[in-house]
């Protein structure tokens, strides 16, 4: 029984993550960045078409402020581009 809670111990930790440093750092956090604002276009997109096909009546101004948040996340999936690639998009 003993043996077996040796295996939950913190004796042995890894130390595969302790490099926060360097250009993989970056690049992992670019990535992240990308697929935070991905995620947020795509969201807004499901909800302006749930709006337009459900037959609601919706605002101009509504519909304005939906579009602004898909072009700042639209522009983010850009800029996050640029640091992976070295600013090739």
């Amino acid at each position: 029984m003993k043996s077996l809670l040796n295996i939950f111990s913190k004796k042995e930790v890894c130390l595969l993550h302790t490099n926060l440093q360097g250009a993989h750092v970056e690049k992992y956090h670019a990535f992240m960045d990308f697929l935070n604002h991905n995620n947020n276009a795509l969201k807004l997109i499901a909800d302006m078409e749930q709006i337009f096909y459900s037959g609601t009546p919706f605002s101009l101004p509504f519909m304005k402020v939906k579009y602004r948040k898909l072009l700042e996340s639209s522009n983010g999936v850009i800029a996050s581009l640029h640091t992976p690639s070295g600013n090739y998009f």
